[in-house]
């Protein structure tokens, strides 16, 4: 039997995105997604055209997580594209959970860590803070449960 609770950093691996500088900005190449892309605050994609580490590419449905300034949880939908710093790519690779539960419960669980950012100007979590979080499986269940019942009706 399964553990009704799990630590987010026992549910997968978190990978932050690349320190782009303004330099490295182009108005060609695949678009660099920053906070203000995510949230909707900004307009003004940046591009990059060079080399760069595959594991800050995104692709269509991958879960990612703002966790500095604005803190938030989002499914990508706008195509192959690079991550900036403070955010977290998620790679499902250590247990296995419904993707849209892990959004529901993380937009949840950062509300929680709201009250315990750190930084004076730029808040944000620590990475082990974050990964140290529980989710209820339980809890999953139910609303997978819950959705599964709604659609079928």
């Amino acid at each position: 039997m399964t553990s009704e609770v799990i630590r987010l950093g026992d549910v997968a691996t978190y990978i932050n995105g690349y320190a782009f500088k303004p330099g490295d900005w182009s108005d060609v190449g695949l678009p660099i997604i920053r906070i203000q892309d995510l949230t909707g605050t900004s307009y003004q994609l940046n591009y990059y055209d060079g080399e760069y580490p595959k594991n800050i590419e995104i692709n269509d449905g991958d879960v990612l997580i703002s966790w500095s300034a604005s803190l938030g949880v989002y499914i990508w939908s706008k195509g192959k594209a690079l991550l900036n710093q403070h955010i977290f790519k998620v790679i499902f690779d250590k247990a296995s959970i419904d993707k849209k539960y892990f959004v529901f419960a993380v937009k949840y669980k950062l509300k929680e860590m709201q009250n315990k950012t750190h930084g004076a100007t730029m808040k944000h979590i620590v990475k082990k803070d974050f990964e140290n979080h529980d989710l209820s499986r339980r809890l999953g269940i139910l609303r997978l449960t819950h959705l599964i019942g709604k659609n079928h009706r």
